[in-house]
This record gives C-alpha cells, sequence and structure tokens, in this order.
C-alpha cells in the first residue's frame, strides 16, 4: 500500500487533522476553556482548585457582603460565567450587572436585594437558594 492509496498513511493522518481541527474550532472547547480559566483565576492560579466549603442555608433576611472578586466573562450571547474561589456558575447576562450592583463593594446587602436583582424587581420569586 502506498503512502496515498485509500489505505495508506496520507489519508488517514488527513482524516485525524480533519478530526482533530474541528474539535479544536469548536465552541464546547472554547467555553470549556473559558470555564476553566474563570475557576484558576479566581482561585488565584491554585492547581487543583480548593474544594467549596460546605454551604451555608441563606433566607431571604440574610445579610453578608462581598469581600472577594468575582471574575466576569461573556459565555456566549445571552450568559455570564462568573468564578469566585474557583467556583463557577453562570448567570444571565441581563442580570449581570443588576447582580454585581446588589452585591456591593465591601457594605453589607441582604440576599432578598440580590433576589430582587435578579429578577429586576419584576414578580421576584427567585428562591434564596440560587445564591
Amino acid at each position: 500500500t502506498g503512502i496515498g492509496d485509500p489505505g495508506g498513511v496520507l489519508p488517514r493522518l488527513t482524516a485525524l487533522g480533519d478530526e482533530l481541527r474541528g474539535a479544536v474550532e469548536s465552541e464546547r472547547l472554547r467555553r470549556t476553556l473559558r470555564v476553566r480559566w474563570a475557576a484558576l483565576r479566581s482561585a488565584a492560579g491554585l492547581e487543583p482548585i480548593p474544594v467549596p466549603r460546605d454551604g451555608v442555608a441563606i433566607t431571604r433576611g440574610t445579610r453578608f457582603r462581598r469581600t472577594g472578586e468575582i471574575v466576569r466573562m461573556a459565555d456566549g450571547p445571552a450568559h455570564e460565567v462568573w468564578a469566585v474561589d474557583g467556583n463557577v456558575f453562570t448567570l444571565p447576562g441581563a442580570a449581570g450587572d443588576r447582580v454585581y450592583a446588589a452585591l456591593g463593594d465591601g457594605a453589607e446587602t441582604g440576599a432578598d436585594d440580590v433576589c430582587r436583582a435578579l429578577s429586576a424587581g419584576d414578580d421576584d420569586r427567585n428562591d434564596p437558594t440560587v445564591l
């Protein structure tokens, strides 16, 4: 079998190259890399990213303050990726600025305020567990 024959090395390498190009150019890979970068950046580059601590029950009356950096980046036309201390989640892009403003900059804020910001005040039914 010759190099360029149907069962030869060249057609197989060409097919492999086509598959690799498809994988590298895919939106799925780009999104995976964005999410991974946001997680690492928010964890100050620690590898492995620290395991999240146990959650705390949040009610509408819970008060808290933002003390760490929130890494934000676009995730397609309608969402944002947010990362804090290596924990990553998505948020509707339209709500991003409202929620960020509601979280304040070191001042105490309430879960109720953040839930209202998520819904833009319209028929707020957000459960504080979204926080």
